[in-house]
């Protein structure tokens, strides 16, 4: 199962990257093109040119923008709207990417209605880049077509493989560290009278309540001061480990955006735009911010704005490649 874990996401990116250099390889011996032309010469248009440049391995060549208007933004338009029409019926292109604005809505009709009479293959950029999105996606219930404006990358697929992931690497941290384990907690209880682990109320997933696991570090609830064995595992983020039976159990990953304290959600939820999106994943006992030194102690708005910015670059860009490399910075922070 761990030759599995490790092999598997190996192999496809190693399959994406032949697969773009068989591209560029067959485009340097002629092979032909897809030929593509763009649909408004906006925002949207542009975005979308920038996108096909710079990514050849697509295989796509713009022949032209068409637009209404023939000079946008310095954009040379090759025509308006009806030449495209024509164009594509004299097959002067293979596809056609509607890149035209909400408001433009009869425009876009007029245009499908025209290009009915073609053969092309006919695309249509939705303008949403007027919201502020998170992972954002298509989906289809019953024929309706849905568009998630705030969507989580672990849902369906996603979701087993990232299970799957916090299953193998919290048992295999579980067995390797039980002794370590039963060490730091005789010497907790060694150090100060009262229990070996003290639980923490958190946000979960869907900013639920979850209860987390931490060795104790502080003296008896009279003394509330750190012992010094305490400030060693806190120092060295020992105090952490039982956090892996969390993530074993469920309510926590490995990686993830840090559960904060109940004191700090409810402080910034109110002033920190998008502070509540980090819940649309499972907390975890690492996280993007975290090895980019954002621990979840931050008092002052920007520095809170800045590791939310982190959290939300991580529900975005989520993989398990993602998830590797903060394994691994971690373990180096740690160390090192």
């Amino acid at each position: 199962m761990l030759t599995w874990f490790v092999l598997a996401p190996l192999a496809v990116g190693l399959w994406r990257w032949w697969f773009r250099v068989l591209l560029r390889k067959l485009q340097v011996f002629g092979f032909p093109l897809r030929r593509v032309a763009i649909a408004g010469a906006g925002e949207l248009g542009k975005r979308l040119a920038q996108t096909i440049d710079i990514h050849p391995s697509m295989g796509l060549s713009i022949v032209g923008f068409y637009d209404d208007k023939l000079v946008v933004d310095s954009i040379s338009v090759r025509g308006n709207l009806e030449t495209l029409i024509q164009d594509a019926k004299n097959g002067q292109m293979d596809c056609i990417y509607i890149a035209l604005p909400m408001s433009a809505e009869k425009r876009i009709k007029a245009l499908l209605s025209g290009l009915t009479d073609t053969a092309v293959v006919v695309y249509m950029i939705p303008d949403l880049f007027i919201f502020d999105l998170l992972h954002s996606r298509w989906q289809n219930m019953a024929g309706l077509p849905i568009i998630s404006i705030y969507g989580s990358p672990l849902d369906g697929m996603g979701g087993v493989l990232k299970r799957l992931e916090d299953v193998i690497l919290s048992l295999f941290i579980l067995l390797v560290m039980a002794i370590p384990m039963c060490i730091i907690g005789l010497g907790v209880k060694l150090s100060s009278p009262g229990p070996v682990l003290f639980r923490q109320r958190r946000y979960g997933l869907g900013g639920k309540n979850i209860f987390v696991w931490k060795f104790r570090t502080l003296k008896v609830p009279e003394e509330p001061s750190t012992t010094p064995f305490g400030q060693f595992l806190r120092r060295t983020s020992l105090d952490k480990l039982p956090q892996f039976i969390n993530v074993l159990l469920g309510p926590m990953s490995v990686v993830g955006p840090r559960p904060h304290s109940i004191w700090f959600n409810q402080q910034f939820r109110r002033r920190t735009p998008k502070y509540m999106l980090r819940h649309l994943v499972k907390p975890g006992i690492t996280g993007w911010a975290e090895v980019n030194g954002f621990g979840g102690d931050e008092t002052k708005l920007a520095q809170m704005e800045t590791h939310i910015a982190y959290d939300l670059y991580y529900i975005e860009n989520w993989s398990l490649w993602l998830d590797i490399k903060i394994v691994i910075l971690t373990i180096l922070k740690d160390v090192f």
